[in-house]
């Protein structure tokens, strides 16, 4: 038993005096040696000088951005404005976003303003703004368009309604056709009709 602790000590002070000497020897050889590098310090600054060279600035900043398409109608000189707000977003997403909607939807913009918190679209449309319409009399019905031009109409609604409640001058209006410049005035001709 004594032999086997006697053994066991003497391993354990040759690794001890082993170890120390190493130390005691790289220590004493890094402190005389002027061409040694410090890796470390090398390496951390060699990756800040590639992260430095590399990276463009982002900016990880949000906004509630207003997102703002007008559309200009260039028969009627009217200009419709759609707005939106894009909530906690940035203007590179936002118009990233919007170009993508602007292709699949098939209609081109241009940005004529643009800040961190608000985009504006713009583009010109040849035709009449969508509030502007004809009301005619066909067939016994009282027929509703949109004036796209001077030559161009798309049906917006049908109504029904009982001519023989129309009094002349009306009945003539709706043959000729009576315009209307906007929503308000041709919801008072047909609560006229419809009175």
């Amino acid at each position: 038993m004594k032999k086997n602790i006697w053994y066991s000590f003497l391993v354990l002070s040759i690794l001890v005096i082993s170890l120390s000497v190493g130390i005691y020897l790289g220590f004493k050889y890094t402190k005389n040696n002027n061409d040694l590098v410090d890796y470390n310090k090398n390496m951390a600054d060699q990756i800040s000088e590639e992260n430095e060279d590399t990276t463009t600035s982002v900016s990880t900043k949000t906004y509630d951005i207003e997102v703002i398409y007008k559309d200009e109608y260039t028969r009627c000189g009217h200009i419709i404005e759609n707005k939106n707000i894009a909530y906690g977003s940035n203007i590179d997403k936002v118009k990233e976003e919007e170009n993508q909607k602007q292709k699949d939807m098939g209609n081109i913009y241009e940005i004529v303003d643009e800040s961190e918190d608000r985009i504006v679209y713009s583009r010109k449309i040849e035709q009449n703004c969508p509030n502007h319409f004809l009301v005619k009399l066909e067939d016994k019905e009282v027929v509703i368009y949109n004036i796209v031009d001077e030559t161009a109409t798309m049906l917006y609604k049908k109504l029904e309604v009982d001519t023989q409640t129309l009094n002349p001058e009306m009945l003539e209006e709706l043959n000729e056709g009576i315009k209307a410049d906007s929503k308000e005035d041709l919801n008072l001709i047909i609560e006229d009709l419809e009175s």
